[in-house]
């Protein structure tokens, strides 16, 4: 049990370094940080589902690009919040965590990992169900955690240097996620 919990917890350090980078720079509602947060867990534990359940013979077609996936999407994000918080336009929030699509997005980038290690777990029936609620109760909290560290930060460091940071955190996460697979 003991060891579920610490494999949850480090499942959702990607959900607490996202969650945190991209509401560094905005004001997030309860309302979307409960949705940023449920959606994070349910995917989060929704994916390690699938793949506890999955014959181990899918992993090997699936973990051939799982990290390239996440590494692509955070990526992708990171970038354009640096290039955002560099260009002269005015424009605020490029990447808007208030909308549905980019929620989805950071989801999806976020549990991927989740997805290889129920793939490398034999479990019972029983341990399944207590994992998946512990990845989701993990995700969701420390998702929570990150939004409401980046409100801190808001008000130490200007809105701009606080977009590259996550940007660059984005980018850190999506390297490390595909160091960590092609090298590990």
């Amino acid at each position: 049990m003991f060891q579920i919990i610490i494999i949850a917890i480090v499942l959702a350090i990607d959900c607490f370094s996202v969650s945190f980078a991209t509401s560094s720079t905005q004001k997030i509602s309860i309302k979307t940080t409960v949705l940023l947060a449920s959606s994070f867990g349910i995917f989060q534990g929704m994916m390690y589902f699938f793949g506890s359940i999955c014959n181990v013979s899918l992993m090997k077609y699936i973990e051939r690009f799982d990290h390239w996936i996440a590494f692509t999407l955070l990526l992708f994000i990171g970038i354009k919040m640096i290039v955002e918080a560099c260009s002269h336009k005015q424009k605020k929030d490029f990447i808007n965590i208030q909308k549905f699509s980019t929620i989805l997005i950071l989801s999806i980038a976020t549990s991927i990992d989740a997805l290889a290690v129920g793939f490398s777990l034999i479990i019972t029936k029983t341990q399944l169900l207590f994992s998946c609620l512990m990845v989701f109760l993990a995700s969701f909290l420390l998702t929570i955690l990150g939004i409401k560290t980046s409100k801190i930060l808001q008000s130490i460091i200007k809105p701009k240097y606080a977009e590259i940071l996550g940007g660059i955190v984005l980018i850190f996460i999506g390297s490390k996620i595909l160091v960590d697979n092609l090298f590990f």
